[in-house]
């Protein structure tokens, strides 16, 4: 992380960082998260998760200049995890395949999804059960399904609620913005009040 900013984003910027899963980063995981850890059937995917949540726990000690096994999340209702604190860094994390992306932000909540389209999903089905006309009405390609889809996600993900809430609309106050993931891919990151800069960081270790 030689390459890492020195200080947390300021209050209109939000710092996006782009994780490799597939590295051999050593894990740093508390015991619940090696617990869980523990429980995913697949080999390569419980390595991933282990590779996002050390990923989150470095960036996350070098905001807060403390140490990667010290940071002690807390969690919402619904799964959130946060750092307690008025001046404690927001932030959210999404992964899809060998990929993660890490939001951070200081002093808004903030949301971020990634997913690999995939060309044969029934988006069509989706769109019209879960989604409002308006964003139905944008999704008429499984590549735009997914621009779609990650702009509500993150934005579900910054609010820190339930799959509930997916058929609603925006409410206001909210600031969502796609991002270029690349050939293949989507993603989006949501926050909290009005417009802000993105900057993009990539993790290395």
């Amino acid at each position: 992380m030689n390459s890492a900013p020195d200080q947390l984003p300021r209050p209109g910027e939000i710092h996006i960082w782009d994780v490799p899963l597939d590295t051999g980063c050593p894990p740093v995981l508390s015991a619940d998260e090696a617990q869980r850890a523990s429980r995913i059937q697949f080999p390569e995917h419980r390595r991933r998760f282990a590779a996002g949540r050390t990923a989150l726990r470095l960036i996350l000690a070098h905001y807060t200049g403390g140490a990667a096994d010290a940071i002690r999340f807390e969690y919402n209702g619904f799964g959130k995890p946060f750092l307690s604190g008025a001046t404690a860094p927001r932030f959210n994390a999404s992964h899809s395949g060998e990929r993660a992306l890490i939001a951070v932000a200081n002093g808004r909540e903030v949301g971020i999804d990634i997913e690999r389209v995939k060309l044969t999903v029934d988006f069509r089905a989706i769109t019209e059960r879960f989604f409002p006309p308006e964003e139905a009405a944008q999704a008429g390609t499984a590549e735009d399904f997914f621009r779609v889809w990650t702009r509500r996600e993150a934005y579900l993900k910054a609010l820190g609620c339930g799959f509930a809430e997916l058929q609603q609309p925006m409410r206001a106050g909210w600031t969502v913005q796609n991002l270029d993931a690349g050939e293949g891919w989507a993603a989006a990151v949501a926050a909290e009040g009005g417009g802000f800069t993105v900057s993009r960081w990539e993790f290395t270790t």
